[in-house]
Protein backbone atom coordinates (compact mmCIF):
# COMPACT_ATOMS: atom_id res chain seq x y z
CA UNK A 1 0.00 0.00 0.00
CA UNK A 2 2.72 2.54 0.41
CA UNK A 3 4.83 1.96 -2.61
CA UNK A 4 1.40 3.06 -4.21
CA UNK A 5 0.67 5.85 -2.73
CA UNK A 6 4.49 6.49 -3.37
CA UNK A 7 4.46 5.54 -7.04
CA UNK A 8 0.66 8.03 -7.16
CA UNK A 9 2.32 10.99 -5.54
CA UNK A 10 5.54 10.57 -7.68
CA UNK A 11 3.03 10.44 -10.80
CA UNK A 12 1.18 13.67 -9.60
CA UNK A 13 5.25 15.40 -9.00
CA UNK A 14 6.50 14.38 -12.76
CA UNK A 15 3.09 15.61 -13.95
CA UNK A 16 3.28 18.65 -12.32
CA UNK A 17 6.78 18.89 -13.30
CA UNK A 18 5.74 18.73 -17.05
CA UNK A 19 2.88 20.75 -16.66
CA UNK A 20 4.62 23.28 -15.38
CA UNK A 21 7.42 23.47 -18.12
CA UNK A 22 5.05 23.35 -20.90
CA UNK A 23 3.67 26.09 -19.45
CA UNK A 24 6.89 27.73 -19.26
CA UNK A 25 7.64 27.41 -23.35
CA UNK A 26 3.57 29.20 -24.08
CA UNK A 27 2.41 25.33 -25.31
CA UNK A 28 -0.74 25.79 -23.60
CA UNK A 29 -1.19 29.80 -25.37
CA UNK A 30 -3.55 30.39 -28.31
CA UNK A 31 -1.69 32.36 -30.81
CA UNK A 32 -4.53 34.79 -32.87
CA UNK A 33 -3.66 36.43 -35.93
CA UNK A 34 -2.64 39.93 -35.81
CA UNK A 35 -1.32 41.97 -38.49
CA UNK A 36 -2.63 45.17 -39.66
CA UNK A 37 -0.70 45.18 -43.25
CA UNK A 38 -0.57 42.90 -45.94
CA UNK A 39 1.38 40.13 -46.82
CA UNK A 40 2.17 38.08 -49.78
CA UNK A 41 3.49 34.49 -50.38
CA UNK A 42 6.52 33.69 -52.27
CA UNK A 43 6.65 29.89 -52.74
CA UNK A 44 9.07 27.81 -54.59
CA UNK A 45 12.50 27.04 -52.20
CA UNK A 46 12.67 25.00 -49.06
CA UNK A 47 12.69 26.21 -45.33
CA UNK A 48 13.99 29.87 -45.70
CA UNK A 49 15.54 30.01 -41.93
CA UNK A 50 17.80 33.25 -42.78
CA UNK A 51 17.47 36.25 -44.81
CA UNK A 52 20.27 38.89 -45.70
CA UNK A 53 19.41 42.48 -48.01
CA UNK A 54 22.05 43.52 -50.40
CA UNK A 55 20.18 47.24 -49.91
CA UNK A 56 22.97 48.91 -52.78
CA UNK A 57 21.69 46.27 -55.01
CA UNK A 58 18.01 45.39 -54.10
CA UNK A 59 18.64 41.75 -53.49
CA UNK A 60 17.94 39.35 -50.91
CA UNK A 61 19.99 36.68 -49.94
CA UNK A 62 17.89 33.34 -48.56
CA UNK A 63 19.52 30.65 -46.91
CA UNK A 64 17.21 27.50 -47.62
CA UNK A 65 17.38 23.88 -47.05
CA UNK A 66 14.77 20.95 -46.20
CA UNK A 67 13.94 20.84 -42.17
CA UNK A 68 10.77 18.49 -43.00
CA UNK A 69 13.23 16.03 -44.28
CA UNK A 70 16.50 16.49 -42.42
CA UNK A 71 18.28 13.43 -43.05
CA UNK A 72 22.15 14.62 -43.87
CA UNK A 73 22.92 14.69 -47.42
CA UNK A 74 25.83 13.25 -48.71
CA UNK A 75 29.69 14.37 -49.71
CA UNK A 76 27.76 14.21 -53.53
CA UNK A 77 25.47 16.68 -52.21
CA UNK A 78 22.97 13.90 -52.75
CA UNK A 79 20.06 12.27 -50.63
CA UNK A 80 21.72 9.76 -47.77
CA UNK A 81 18.34 7.70 -47.75
CA UNK A 82 15.58 10.01 -47.44
CA UNK A 83 16.54 13.10 -46.05
CA UNK A 84 17.09 16.37 -47.62
CA UNK A 85 18.93 18.03 -51.07
CA UNK A 86 21.61 20.45 -50.92
CA UNK A 87 21.30 23.40 -49.19
CA UNK A 88 20.95 26.71 -51.42
CA UNK A 89 21.03 30.14 -51.04
CA UNK A 90 18.65 32.00 -53.37
CA UNK A 91 19.09 36.07 -54.26
CA UNK A 92 15.86 37.46 -55.18
CA UNK A 93 15.78 40.84 -56.71
CA UNK A 94 12.98 42.54 -54.43
CA UNK A 95 11.69 45.20 -57.31
CA UNK A 96 11.03 41.91 -58.97
CA UNK A 97 10.10 39.47 -56.92
CA UNK A 98 8.65 36.95 -59.24
CA UNK A 99 11.37 36.60 -61.51
CA UNK A 100 12.39 33.16 -62.46
CA UNK A 101 16.03 34.18 -62.23
CA UNK A 102 15.90 34.67 -58.48
CA UNK A 103 14.30 30.93 -57.68
CA UNK A 104 17.89 29.70 -58.63
CA UNK A 105 21.05 28.42 -56.22
CA UNK A 106 23.67 31.17 -56.42
CA UNK A 107 25.95 29.33 -55.43
CA UNK A 108 27.36 27.11 -58.14
CA UNK A 109 26.90 24.42 -56.01
CA UNK A 110 30.38 24.64 -53.96
CA UNK A 111 31.01 23.24 -51.18
CA UNK A 112 29.00 19.96 -52.45
CA UNK A 113 28.32 19.35 -48.72
CA UNK A 114 26.16 21.86 -47.19
CA UNK A 115 22.96 22.72 -45.60
CA UNK A 116 22.92 26.87 -44.92
CA UNK A 117 22.37 28.26 -41.41
CA UNK A 118 22.70 31.69 -40.41
CA UNK A 119 24.06 34.07 -43.18
CA UNK A 120 25.55 37.69 -43.28
CA UNK A 121 26.54 40.32 -45.80
CA UNK A 122 29.67 42.16 -45.42
CA UNK A 123 30.40 45.15 -47.42
CA UNK A 124 33.50 46.96 -46.85
CA UNK A 125 37.24 47.54 -47.27
CA UNK A 126 36.35 47.60 -51.06
CA UNK A 127 34.81 44.04 -50.28
CA UNK A 128 30.96 42.53 -50.74
CA UNK A 129 30.96 39.17 -49.09
CA UNK A 130 28.54 36.58 -47.53
CA UNK A 131 29.18 34.74 -44.69
CA UNK A 132 27.40 30.98 -44.26
CA UNK A 133 26.65 28.94 -41.63
CA UNK A 134 27.31 25.50 -43.38
CA UNK A 135 25.33 22.87 -40.48
CA UNK A 136 26.56 20.14 -42.58
CA UNK A 137 30.02 20.25 -41.75
CA UNK A 138 30.02 22.87 -38.79
CA UNK A 139 31.58 25.44 -40.81
CA UNK A 140 31.65 29.18 -41.75
CA UNK A 141 31.61 29.61 -45.60
CA UNK A 142 33.12 32.35 -46.93
CA UNK A 143 31.53 34.07 -50.79
CA UNK A 144 32.71 37.08 -52.73
CA UNK A 145 29.42 38.68 -54.17
CA UNK A 146 29.28 40.10 -57.72
CA UNK A 147 27.65 43.20 -58.38
CA UNK A 148 24.86 41.01 -59.72
CA UNK A 149 24.44 38.67 -56.63
CA UNK A 150 26.47 35.85 -57.90
CA UNK A 151 28.51 33.98 -54.74
CA UNK A 152 31.84 32.58 -55.32
CA UNK A 153 33.39 30.03 -52.54
CA UNK A 154 36.75 31.11 -51.43
CA UNK A 155 36.94 29.59 -47.69
CA UNK A 156 36.15 27.25 -45.57
CA UNK A 157 36.88 28.44 -41.88
CA UNK A 158 36.36 25.73 -39.23
CA UNK A 159 37.35 24.86 -35.37
CA UNK A 160 36.65 21.39 -33.53
CA UNK A 161 35.24 23.92 -30.48
CA UNK A 162 32.33 24.83 -33.28
CA UNK A 163 30.27 22.07 -32.46
CA UNK A 164 26.67 22.99 -33.33
CA UNK A 165 27.17 26.45 -35.16
CA UNK A 166 23.98 28.62 -35.40
CA UNK A 167 24.39 32.36 -36.55
CA UNK A 168 27.44 34.80 -38.20
CA UNK A 169 27.71 38.28 -38.44
CA UNK A 170 30.58 39.56 -40.01
CA UNK A 171 32.87 42.51 -38.59
CA UNK A 172 35.86 42.36 -41.21
CA UNK A 173 36.61 40.69 -43.88
CA UNK A 174 37.73 37.06 -42.22
CA UNK A 175 36.26 38.65 -38.52
CA UNK A 176 33.21 37.78 -37.32
CA UNK A 177 31.27 36.35 -34.08
CA UNK A 178 29.41 32.75 -34.43
CA UNK A 179 27.04 31.04 -32.19
CA UNK A 180 26.94 27.27 -31.06
CA UNK A 181 23.34 27.15 -30.36
CA UNK A 182 24.24 24.05 -27.40
CA UNK A 183 28.46 23.35 -26.66
CA UNK A 184 27.76 19.20 -27.14
CA UNK A 185 26.12 19.63 -30.75
CA UNK A 186 22.55 20.48 -32.18
CA UNK A 187 20.76 17.19 -32.82
CA UNK A 188 16.66 17.35 -31.89
CA UNK A 189 17.34 15.30 -28.78
CA UNK A 190 20.67 17.03 -27.61
CA UNK A 191 18.49 20.26 -27.96
CA UNK A 192 15.73 19.15 -26.78
CA UNK A 193 17.80 17.77 -23.67
CA UNK A 194 19.19 21.50 -22.81
CA UNK A 195 15.37 22.51 -22.44
CA UNK A 196 14.27 19.57 -20.27
CA UNK A 197 17.15 20.00 -17.73
CA UNK A 198 17.55 24.68 -18.08
CA UNK A 199 20.82 24.01 -18.76
CA UNK A 200 22.91 27.07 -20.15
CA UNK A 201 25.32 25.61 -22.85
CA UNK A 202 24.98 28.11 -25.87
CA UNK A 203 28.17 29.91 -26.54
CA UNK A 204 29.89 32.99 -28.52
CA UNK A 205 32.86 32.56 -30.39
CA UNK A 206 34.97 35.61 -31.98
CA UNK A 207 37.14 34.33 -34.92
CA UNK A 208 39.57 37.10 -35.79
CA UNK A 209 42.19 35.06 -39.04
CA UNK A 210 42.72 31.97 -37.61
CA UNK A 211 42.30 33.12 -33.38
CA UNK A 212 39.60 31.78 -31.94
CA UNK A 213 38.39 33.00 -28.91
CA UNK A 214 35.14 32.04 -26.67
CA UNK A 215 33.49 35.47 -25.51
CA UNK A 216 30.22 34.53 -24.16
CA UNK A 217 28.92 31.51 -22.75
CA UNK A 218 26.46 30.28 -20.41
CA UNK A 219 23.27 30.73 -23.16
CA UNK A 220 19.98 29.08 -22.98
CA UNK A 221 20.48 28.26 -26.79
CA UNK A 222 22.43 30.96 -28.40
CA UNK A 223 20.66 31.17 -31.85
CA UNK A 224 20.97 34.80 -34.09
CA UNK A 225 23.37 37.14 -33.89
CA UNK A 226 23.01 40.89 -34.81
CA UNK A 227 25.44 43.99 -34.67
CA UNK A 228 24.54 47.53 -34.10
CA UNK A 229 25.52 49.70 -36.71
CA UNK A 230 28.92 51.31 -34.62
CA UNK A 231 29.67 47.88 -34.01
CA UNK A 232 29.52 48.37 -30.24
CA UNK A 233 26.86 46.70 -29.37
CA UNK A 234 26.04 42.73 -30.25
CA UNK A 235 22.82 41.34 -29.94
CA UNK A 236 22.34 37.93 -29.42
CA UNK A 237 18.87 35.44 -29.50
CA UNK A 238 18.79 33.61 -26.08
CA UNK A 239 16.35 31.13 -27.43
CA UNK A 240 15.03 28.87 -24.48
CA UNK A 241 14.91 32.18 -22.48
CA UNK A 242 12.79 33.98 -24.78
CA UNK A 243 14.89 36.90 -24.57
CA UNK A 244 17.60 38.91 -26.39
CA UNK A 245 21.09 39.01 -24.56
CA UNK A 246 22.63 42.43 -24.79
CA UNK A 247 27.06 43.21 -24.96
CA UNK A 248 29.31 45.86 -24.97
CA UNK A 249 31.44 45.28 -27.89
CA UNK A 250 35.33 46.16 -27.65
CA UNK A 251 36.14 46.50 -31.35
CA UNK A 252 40.11 46.91 -30.71
CA UNK A 253 39.80 43.09 -29.56
CA UNK A 254 36.55 42.12 -29.95
CA UNK A 255 35.70 41.26 -26.39
CA UNK A 256 32.10 41.33 -24.56
CA UNK A 257 30.74 42.57 -21.92
CA UNK A 258 27.44 42.07 -20.22
CA UNK A 259 24.63 44.91 -20.86
CA UNK A 260 21.42 43.63 -20.37
CA UNK A 261 18.74 41.39 -21.49
CA UNK A 262 15.25 42.20 -23.54
CA UNK A 263 12.56 39.87 -22.61
CA UNK A 264 10.51 38.90 -25.12
CA UNK A 265 6.87 36.48 -24.72
CA UNK A 266 8.08 34.18 -27.59
CA UNK A 267 11.55 32.46 -27.96
CA UNK A 268 13.61 34.52 -30.58
CA UNK A 269 15.46 33.09 -33.47
CA UNK A 270 17.36 35.21 -36.12
CA UNK A 271 17.92 39.28 -35.93
CA UNK A 272 18.16 41.89 -38.94
CA UNK A 273 19.32 45.05 -37.90
CA UNK A 274 17.20 48.06 -39.77
CA UNK A 275 18.17 51.58 -41.31
CA UNK A 276 16.77 53.02 -38.18
CA UNK A 277 18.94 50.75 -35.65
CA UNK A 278 15.85 48.73 -34.44
CA UNK A 279 15.80 45.09 -34.16
CA UNK A 280 13.58 42.38 -36.50
CA UNK A 281 13.18 39.64 -34.86
CA UNK A 282 11.36 36.17 -36.25
CA UNK A 283 10.50 34.31 -32.98
CA UNK A 284 8.57 30.84 -31.86
CA UNK A 285 5.96 31.33 -30.14
CA UNK A 286 5.67 27.88 -29.30
CA UNK A 287 8.95 26.84 -29.14
CA UNK A 288 8.47 22.69 -28.48
CA UNK A 289 5.86 22.68 -31.63
CA UNK A 290 8.73 24.46 -34.06
CA UNK A 291 11.15 21.67 -34.03
CA UNK A 292 11.74 19.01 -36.60
CA UNK A 293 8.29 18.12 -38.51
CA UNK A 294 8.27 14.95 -40.75
CA UNK A 295 8.12 15.53 -44.54
CA UNK A 296 4.17 15.29 -45.97
CA UNK A 297 2.59 15.56 -42.26
CA UNK A 298 0.75 18.50 -42.70
CA UNK A 299 2.48 19.69 -39.41
CA UNK A 300 2.57 23.57 -38.31
CA UNK A 301 3.95 25.81 -35.67
CA UNK A 302 2.51 29.39 -34.99
CA UNK A 303 4.72 32.45 -35.78
CA UNK A 304 5.93 35.99 -34.20
CA UNK A 305 7.83 39.06 -35.50
CA UNK A 306 8.91 41.66 -32.85
CA UNK A 307 10.24 45.06 -33.53
CA UNK A 308 12.95 46.33 -30.71
CA UNK A 309 13.70 49.84 -30.47
CA UNK A 310 16.51 51.64 -29.73
CA UNK A 311 14.84 52.18 -26.49
CA UNK A 312 14.79 48.59 -26.03
CA UNK A 313 11.00 48.64 -26.25
CA UNK A 314 9.36 45.03 -28.10
CA UNK A 315 7.36 45.68 -30.04
CA UNK A 316 4.71 42.29 -32.10
CA UNK A 317 4.76 43.34 -35.36
CA UNK A 318 2.95 40.20 -36.80
CA UNK A 319 1.62 36.78 -35.34
CA UNK A 320 0.09 34.00 -36.76
CA UNK A 321 -1.35 30.43 -35.61
CA UNK A 322 0.79 29.10 -38.49
CA UNK A 323 -1.56 28.97 -41.09
CA UNK A 324 0.20 31.96 -43.45
CA UNK A 325 3.53 31.46 -42.33
CA UNK A 326 5.15 27.92 -40.15
CA UNK A 327 7.67 28.53 -37.45
CA UNK A 328 8.69 32.04 -37.98
CA UNK A 329 12.98 31.90 -37.95
CA UNK A 330 13.84 35.93 -39.23
CA UNK A 331 11.81 38.98 -40.19
CA UNK A 332 13.90 42.03 -42.33
CA UNK A 333 12.16 45.33 -43.07
CA UNK A 334 13.44 47.14 -45.93
CA UNK A 335 11.58 50.17 -46.57
CA UNK A 336 7.91 49.88 -45.78
CA UNK A 337 7.95 45.81 -46.72
CA UNK A 338 8.94 43.30 -44.48
CA UNK A 339 10.34 39.72 -45.18
CA UNK A 340 9.31 36.91 -43.23
CA UNK A 341 10.87 33.29 -43.37
CA UNK A 342 10.21 30.26 -41.63
CA UNK A 343 11.71 27.18 -41.55
CA UNK A 344 8.89 24.80 -42.50
CA UNK A 345 7.24 26.07 -45.19
CA UNK A 346 8.23 25.58 -48.98
CA UNK A 347 7.83 29.71 -48.97
CA UNK A 348 8.80 33.09 -47.93
CA UNK A 349 6.66 36.15 -46.89
CA UNK A 350 6.63 40.05 -48.56
CA UNK A 351 4.51 42.27 -46.18
CA UNK A 352 3.63 45.78 -46.61
CA UNK A 353 4.09 47.50 -43.26
CA UNK A 354 1.26 49.31 -41.91
CA UNK A 355 2.63 53.10 -41.60
CA UNK A 356 2.88 52.94 -37.85
CA UNK A 357 5.43 50.22 -38.21
CA UNK A 358 7.26 52.38 -40.30
CA UNK A 359 8.05 55.27 -38.30
CA UNK A 360 11.86 55.39 -37.12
Amino acid sequence: MRFLVFLLGLSALLAAICTYWLHSFNHFSEVDRAFDGQCSPFTGLDGPSDIEIDTSQGIAYISSKAYRASTPTTSQGTSAGTGAERGKIYGITLNDPLNNDGFRDRTGGIPSLFRPGGIDFYEGEGLRQLFVVNEATNGIELFDVSEAGELSHFKTITDPRLTSPKSVVAVGPEQFYVTNDVKLGGTFVQITAQLLTGNNAGEVFYLDKGTVSLVAKDLRIASGLELSRDGTTLYVAETAAKAIKVYDRNPADGLLSDAGLIKLEAAPDNIALDEAGDLWIGAHPKLLMSGPHPAGSGSTAPSKVYRVTSKGEAIVIYADPGKELSASTIAVRFGDQMLVGGRMDPKFLICQLPSKANRS
